[in-house]
Formats: C-alpha cells, structure tokens, sequence
C-alpha cells in the first residue's frame, strides 16, 4: 500500500497540474499563438494577472512535482535500492532550472519590461527579450525548461518501471508516468531538431502527468473514507 503522504501530493499536483493547463489555454485562447517575438512581446508587456499568477503556480507545482517524486522514491527503494537513488539524484537539477525559469519570470522579466521603455529596438535590449522571456519558445529559459522536464523525464521512466513491476494497483500511472517521461525527452529531442512540434513533448507529458495522479488519490479516498467526511 502507497503512503497517505504521498497520496495527498499526488492530489496537490494533480490541482496544480490542472490549473497550469487551465492558464495556458486561456492564454492561447485569449491571445492566440505566438508565431513571432513581437507577438509574445505585446503580451508580456502587460505584465498582467494572469501573467504573474501562472507563474506563481509554476514555482508551487515545481515544488509540489519535486516532494511527490521523492515520497515516490521512498517508497520505490523497498523494490530497488539502486534504481530508487538514480531517479532521486535527478530531483534537485529538475526542481532547480525550474525554479529558477518560473522565478525569473516573475522577478527579472518585470524589471526588464519596465526597464526597457522605448527601447524595444535596440539590439542589446532585443537581445535580453530574446533570451529571458519564458513564453518566447526561442529563449534561453524556455529551452532549458524543457530541458529541466527531460531530466524528471528519466526519474518518471524509472519510477514508472518500478511501479510497475511492485504495485500492481498503480500499474495505469506506472505506464503514465513512463509516457510522461518519455514525451519530455522527445521535447528536448525537438530543441536538437528544431522540430516545435516535438517540443509539444513536454506538455502531453504534462497531461500523462495529470491522469497519472489519479489513481494516487483515488486510492487515498477509497482507503481512508473518514478524511474527506465533513465534521
């Protein structure tokens, strides 16, 4: 039987995961595709709401996504030492590009905006847009965030293998999470062949992230009927 510990994390990230998805539809919906910088620009400009709070739930699930595979790691090394620990090392590298991606945004990038003024044009100004806007699918942060969910790819490919072979309960998000894993590293394998549409890799990882949480949390409901009782 999986912890309760790591039952509620799955539920928190399944939240979290949801509401990431439900801004970057609303955006794409809103504004339509960013085919060009300009277009991305005139967006982030504004520097509105939704803007900051999308981010602010990137920074809360990057955390919640790292806690929940390391509850999965302990409980995963009573099936594999080895295995449990090589995922687990990649942890921290994914949570820190991460984190430091989704902060940027909302600390370096307003400053930048603001900072910029009626110099849009200048080639030193163009060129730290270019490499700092996240929602810029050229920049250097929105490359390396793909590369940071590659790298949680491999932790969701082997945890998903073991999950699989010891829980037989789990064994949906045990393939789930190995999809996940697998559609991240295609991301990054987009970047080397400048392919966007397998950069879309990342976020259909991101939906066989979500589904795999499901039977996390269910189990915990199914098995602890009183938690979810109001008093």
């Amino acid at each position: 039987m999986l912890s309760k510990s790591l039952a509620s994390l799955a539920l928190i990230c399944f939240l979290f995961t949801l509401i990431w998805m439900v801004f970057m539809v609303w955006i794409e919906w809103e504004k339509g595709p960013f085919n060009t910088f300009p277009e991305v620009y005139q967006y982030v400009v504004q520097l509105d709401w939704k803007f900051y709070l999308s981010y602010i739930n990137a920074v809360i699930l990057t955390l919640c996504v790292a806690l929940f595979f390391t509850a999965l790691a302990k409980v995963l090394a009573n099936v594999s030492k080895f295995w449990a620990f090589t995922g687990f090392i990649l942890i921290p590298l994914y949570c820190a590009i991460n984190l430091f991606v989704y902060l940027s945004q909302i600390t370096l990038v307003p400053h930048l905006v603001k900072a910029i003024g009626l110099n849009f044009y200048s080639p030193a100004v163009f060129f730290l847009q270019t490499r700092y806007i996240h929602l810029w699918r050229e920049s250097t942060v929105s490359i390396i965030n793909i590369v940071g969910y590659s790298i949680l790819g491999i932790t969701s490919i082997i945890y998903g293998a073991l999950l699989w072979k010891a829980f037989r309960n789990y064994r949906f998000s045990a393939l789930l999470l190995a999809a996940n894993g697998v559609a991240c590293i295609i991301g990054t394998c987009g970047i080397l062949l400048h392919s966007s549409i397998m950069q879309k890799g990342t976020i259909i990882g991101g939906i066989f992230f979500l589904l795999a949480q499901v039977p996390f949390f269910t189990g915990l409901v199914k098995n602890n009927p009183k938690m979810w009782r109001i008093k």
